[in-house]
């Protein structure tokens, strides 16, 4: 028996949804979402947070990273923090 193939789709930006304009913006906003879940190993939207101001990845990622708190995204994991602060900076962008 065949495998049958299973279709899916990457984060969509609010533009997506809104049936608005879809240009390059909206596949980086996409991408850089997508990232940051990969490196902080949770979803964009997380409602079981100790504090109100994680539930939104990005709001989460960009405060860690304005307050030099990156530690925060990664818990106690052993990472190259020269590396999570690239990876951070271009999930933002």
């Amino acid at each position: 028996m065949a495998a049958k193939a299973t279709t899916g789709y990457s984060y969509l930006a609010p533009e997506w949804q809104n049936n608005a304009l879809i240009s390059v913006k909206t596949d980086t906003y996409s991408f850089g979402i997508m990232l940051l879940e990969i490196v902080c190993c949770r979803s964009s939207i997380e409602v079981n947070v100790q504090i109100p101001d994680e539930i939104i990845l990005s709001n989460w990622v960009y405060n860690c990273f304005m307050g030099g708190e990156l530690e925060k995204l990664v818990e106690d994991e052993n990472v190259d923090f020269v590396n999570l602060e690239r990876m951070v900076k271009v999930g933002l962008i």
